[in-house]
């Protein structure tokens, strides 16, 4: 079976899916209305703040220590396919949910974007 993943652009573009946008810094630069719905967050609150805020505390650090050798080596860590981990809700609730991660490289500077799909979860 193979494993579709999005262009940068496509996932940036898409409507019917949580998406979240962030700079090489880890600072959120967008995240679409149907992200906001899902996760309880508002863009304003969201824009200009760290990706770590939509993460669990115990998550942060190995985020961030992720995101740094990838930026210093170019090297990707993360398997290929999408990964399922929990997120932060704006109202402090946790939701496990699969996450779809694409970056970009332009002009030098490296972007990210994430979709992120709750798991549906039994009863």
């Amino acid at each position: 079976m193979g494993v579709f993943v999005e262009t940068f652009a496509e996932l940036v573009e898409m409507r019917d899916a949580p998406v979240v946008v962030a700079d090489h810094n880890g600072i959120i630069s967008g995240v679409n209305r149907c992200f906001e719905e899902t996760f309880n967050w508002s863009e304003e609150r969201l824009i200009g703040n760290l990706l770590t805020d939509i993460m669990p505390e115990r998550f942060r650090d190995s985020h961030s220590m992720g995101m740094s050798r990838f930026l210093t080596t170019e090297s990707r860590t993360l398997p290929e396919h999408a990964l399922d981990l929990d997120v932060l809700c704006g109202d402090g609730t946790i939701v496990k949910s699969r996450h779809t991660i694409v970056a970009d490289k332009t002009d030098g500077i490296w972007r990210f974007a994430g979709k992120i799909e709750p798991l549906k979860t039994d009863g």
